[in-house]
């Protein structure tokens, strides 16, 4: 466990910066050019997803650990899967890479907040959830929102050698987080034996049920088809490296990472499948649109026959 939680804050460092190398500051403009979709999906991001981690919780009648641990999951919102998977969704890719942005600066305060809310309402022993905000915001700022503004300088100074990097980083951040969720899973196997029945449940609920969150929240306002898709993605994937992050370095309880770790195996799965049904439907509507203007082409040609035809007579 110790290598565990000496690696992950270095990880999960490179990772965000590879996030940086992504971003511009136009990035962060379209919160004034787009703040309809922007605000609502934050909103469902940073309050709507921990309140259905608390309903969860409650529901499934968890044990105050894997509560404020699937609270925790959900406090943080995807990072560049979720950016990845909106590519794959040909969604707004912009939008998903501003509220990327967004969130990681709006979670130095809303996570501390929420772990503490979460362990109020399950009862959790204090110190077995101790978070204390000043600690979290500064090692929050310097495992998340630095890296990132690094990473951003890099691309406006070297664009070239951001774009290396960022493919470079991207893929050996991925190896490494598949490898150290594996060795956290080793080293608490014994737990997850005896937690993941229960704790599956509450993960598979979530991935369906934030993907319906953030199809609802596009629905309620309205947002347009390739920004529905985002919200559904940018929704429904969380940050769970993050999650597990601050659970073993931060907080120091292993117990408290177990959501974010059987989610860590789930979540890929939920986002091909919205991948797969947005592509599909993006598909069947440009299918249809083409039935609907065949008649009108058609049309259009046999009066051109017509009138060519009365020209000649």
């Amino acid at each position: 466990m110790d290598l565990v939680t000496d690696l992950l804050p270095i990880i999960l460092a490179v990772i965000m910066a590879g996030m940086g190398m992504t971003l511009t500051p136009g990035d962060f403009v379209r919160l004034v050019q787009q703040p309809r979709s922007v605000l609502s999906i934050l909103t469902a991001q940073v309050v709507g997803l921990p309140l259905l981690g608390i309903a969860l919780g409650i529901w499934l009648d968890l044990s105050p650990a894997l509560a404020v641990g699937l609270v925790l999951l959900c406090s943080c919102p995807g990072g560049t899967t979720s950016n990845l998977f909106t590519f794959l969704a040909k969604g707004n890719l912009a939008l998903s890479i501003t509220l990327t942005a967004s969130a990681g600066v709006l979670v130095l305060v809303s996570i501390p907040l929420w772990v503490h809310a979460a362990s109020e309402i399950f009862q959790l022993d204090s110190a077995a959830a101790q978070l204390p905000m000043g600690a979290t915001v500064q090692t929050l700022f310097f495992i998340t929102l630095l890296p990132v503004i690094c990473g951003m300088l890099l691309r406006i100074h070297w664009p070239t050698l951001a774009y290396r990097l960022q493919a470079y980083l991207s893929r050996v951040s991925l190896m490494f987080m598949v490898c150290l969720t594996a060795g956290l899973v080793a080293a608490e196997l014994e737990q997850f034996k005896n937690y993941l029945a229960q704790i599956g449940i509450a993960v598979v609920a979530l991935n369906a049920l934030a993907v319906l969150l953030g199809l609802a929240t596009a629905l309620l306002f309205q947002l347009p088809t390739n920004h529905s898709t985002t919200a559904m993605l940018e929704v429904g994937i969380q940050n769970s490296a993050m999650a597990i992050v601050i659970a073993t370095s931060l907080i120091g309880n292993t117990e408290l990472a177990i959501p974010a770790s059987v989610y860590s195996l789930t979540m890929y799965a939920f986002g091909f499948a919205v991948v797969f049904w947005r592509r599909r439907f993006s598909k069947d509507s440009k299918a249809t649109d083409n039935k609907i203007a065949l008649p009108s082409h058609e049309c259009s040609n046999f009066n051109a026959t017509t009138s060519t035809q009365s020209t000649t007579r």
